[in-house]
């Protein structure tokens, strides 16, 4: 007999040593952060907070000329982000061709670089974000100006960051790319050029998440008012440079939020007092960053307990958001799916008409 962690997927498998109380504690802070900021602030304040982490991410380590440059450029288009973000939202086929655009160029920026594509996947998902947002509840102007003073906070405070000792340059370039001074002006898209080919797996990933994410995007806009955002952030999260890993979240995902939302409604319907309620929450919190890389199902199940719960708290329509809820993981994860498989297939029938053998099925 088949032992639990060998079914398919890994469903039962659990990674006991990257499941950490203590991240799941400091994520927990992280969360009662946002939400003081958020209740101070509103969303200007998430804004903000926003701008300060992608920025950082953006300026790294290396010669404070480049720290500058990087964070500053970052700044600057997170601030534009936010506002094509927030218009482009407005309308449904608009809200898909933006998002496609963006997760295209964002995931062709791994070809520079660590700390310039995770900064790129950060202001990729801030999109989709502030793409849920509603001008007319929410001043644009406020939330991109606050996503730029965050951001030229972290710039403001690079000169400081000088003074203190970091890492050698080889081990500064292994982490965040090549150093500044080894790429001549004129190769800055010399990397870019060279993934423009259809043989291309950085291409060929850009092209999947782009037409995934965008389409979800549009379908969401048109069949979940509340939360038109859910199918894109679910294909986005899913689709990885493999295959396998890609099926493999998907089913994580679906597994997860099914047994969450479950959770959730008996939990809505059986409990009514809201300390317990807040207590709940806390706990799923803790538990959902410390098993974030432990196991992806039970990620995605506590992760669906706190959505839904903390609608409850805010007295929102749960039932409603719980369906919408299963219905966009199914959608996000079945779309992202089907655009991969579709690529693939394309890519297949070039290599064929071209004289190559086929990728490797998995």
């Amino acid at each position: 007999m088949a032992r639990l962690r060998d079914l398919p997927f890994g469903l039962t498998s659990f990674d006991r040593a990257q499941f950490s109380l203590r991240n799941g504690l400091v994520g927990l802070a992280a969360i009662a952060g946002a939400l003081v900021f958020l209740g101070l602030f509103g969303y200007a304040g998430i804004a903000a907070l926003v701008g300060v982490v992608v920025t950082g991410l953006a300026a790294g380590r290396g010669p404070l000329r480049r720290r500058l440059r990087y964070g500053s450029a970052v700044a600057v288009a997170g601030s534009l982000l936010t506002v094509v973000g927030v218009w482009s939202g407005e309308t449904a086929w608009l809200a898909g061709l933006v998002a496609g655009l963006v997760t295209l160029g964002a995931t062709l920026l791994a070809v520079y670089g660590k700390a310039i594509v995770t900064s790129a996947y950060v202001l990729n998902l801030w999109l989709l974000l502030a793409q849920g947002f509603s001008a007319s509840d929410r001043t644009t102007q406020g939330l991109a100006a606050s996503f730029l003073v965050g951001g030229l906070f972290v710039v403001a405070l690079q000169p400081l960051r000088a003074l203190v000792p970091h890492r050698s340059p080889p081990e500064a370039a292994e982490e965040d790319g090549a150093p500044e001074e080894s790429v001549a002006p004129s190769d800055r898209w010399a990397p870019i050029r060279a993934a423009l080919s259809l043989d291309s797996p950085i291409l060929q990933l850009a092209v999947v998440r782009a037409l995934a994410i965008g389409s979800a995007m549009v379908v969401g806009a048109y069949l979940f008012d509340g939360y038109p955002y859910w199918p894109a952030l679910m294909a986005f999260v899913i689709i990885k440079s493999d295959p396998a890993e890609s099926v493999a979240s998907g089913v994580h995902r679906a597994v997860g939020t099914v047994a969450g939302a479950a959770v959730a409604l008996a939990l809505v319907h059986n409990v009514d007092s809201r300390p317990v309620l807040t207590a709940v929450v806390a706990v799923a919190a803790v538990l959902m960053v410390a098993t974030q890389r432990a196991n992806e199902a039970v990620y995605a199940f506590f992760l669906t307990i706190v959505l839904l719960l903390a609608l409850r708290l805010v007295r929102a329509d749960v039932e409603a958001a719980l369906t919408e809820r299963i219905w966009a993981t199914v959608l996000g994860v079945g779309l992202a799916l089907g655009v991969m498989a579709l690529v693939a297939a394309l890519v297949d029938r070039h290599r064929v008409e071209e004289g190559a053998p086929s990728a490797p099925r998995v």
